[in-house]
């Protein structure tokens, strides 16, 4: 088999992965068992459509603790309804907790579904998608700056700079060719 988008020929039918261009291969080995037709998988997992997971049951101790206080409470309170009124917050205040352990205890974690967008993609696979030619791991392109922009400066165009802590002490032969340069000027 060889991948679809860098033509790389793989090491076996079962390889997951492109080894060039890093592309899941899995999804294409399925085409090819269906005979070119996508297999039909369920849109919702069995096991995301259960009510009982961890965060549904945080979620409603949440809206047991503040109905049964806030609202039934005072409500209870307003009709006269002492012993009621006890009854009543003392649920709230334990039935929450009695809730809440038996949540974090007793309830599995929910499943996260997976999106349907596009796989991830390293900003290199990107930015070579976009500029349309593959980019295989190279270094970028250079500058388009050639060798004759790098010329050294004529004689009566350089001038030292204005202080002296960029100034390296000058050399025997340094000087000796400057008073040359000199006498040959003359």
């Amino acid at each position: 088999m060889h991948c679809p988008r860098c033509g790389q020929q793989q090491v076996s039918q079962e390889t997951r992965f492109c080894a060039r261009c890093g592309l899941s291969l899995a999804a294409i080995a399925g085409l090819l068992d269906n005979h070119g037709e996508l297999p039909q998988q369920p849109l919702i997992p069995a096991n995301a459509t259960s009510l009982l997971t961890r965060k549904n049951g945080l979620i409603f101790t949440a809206f047991w603790f503040l109905i049964m206080l806030f609202i039934v409470t005072p409500i209870l309170a307003i009709l006269d309804g002492d012993v009621l009124v006890a009854i009543s917050g003392v649920l709230s205040i334990f039935g929450s907790l009695l809730f809440l352990l038996f949540s974090l205890i007793l309830l599995p974690k929910s499943s996260r579904r997976k999106t349907a967008g596009p796989p991830y993609q390293p900003i290199s696979e990107r930015q070579s998608s976009l500029s349309g030619r593959p980019n295989y791991g190279e270094l970028p392109a250079g500058d388009a700056v050639g060798v004759a922009d790098f010329v050294p400066p004529s004689a009566g165009m350089w001038r030292a700079p204005d202080t002296d802590d960029l100034i390296r002490p000058g050399s025997v032969t340094e000087s000796t060719t400057k008073l040359l340069q000199r006498d040959l000027e003359k």
